[in-house]
């Protein structure tokens, strides 16, 4: 008995989700990451918090959230080393998010928007996806 496989209906809608999800891929997806990765950073900026003391005033939000884009990819990051002039591995936005020992008050700037964003562009991408299988 010979096997059936797929027949030509299953193939032509298999074929059309593919042509779907490499156009999403293609057309969609970099403009989505670019809007995330840029809500993203000016979620961190707003949420940083400002030191009232000593000479950094202001440095972690207005000196030190930095982003990068890429067709497919981004990252946004806290490079707080010319805003803090403490050597020997300190890494004052990760203590801010984090505290550190006792000594620093934990304030969530970071993670929180980063997590709400990514599943935002997750249910954008599965949208898009959408939108295309109907047209």
């Amino acid at each position: 008995m010979a096997s059936k496989g797929f027949d030509q209906q299953q193939l032509d809608r298999v074929n059309g989700l593919l042509d779907t999800l490499v156009r999403v891929a293609e057309k969609e997806v970099p403009k989505l990451i670019k809007k995330t990765i840029t809500e993203i950073q000016a979620d961190v900026k707003a949420l940083a918090p400002v030191s009232r003391h000593g000479d950094h005033k202001g440095n972690l939000r207005n000196n030190s959230i930095y982003k990068e884009v890429s067709q497919y990819g981004g990252k946004v990051y806290v490079d707080t080393t010319m805003t803090d002039p403490r050597q020997n591995g300190f890494n004052y936005g990760r203590v801010v998010e984090h505290g550190r020992a006792g000594q620093y008050k934990t304030t969530r700037y970071f993670y929180e928007p980063v997590k709400k964003r990514i599943g935002l562009l997750y249910k954008q991408i599965l949208d898009a996806i959408q939108s295309y299988k109907r047209n």
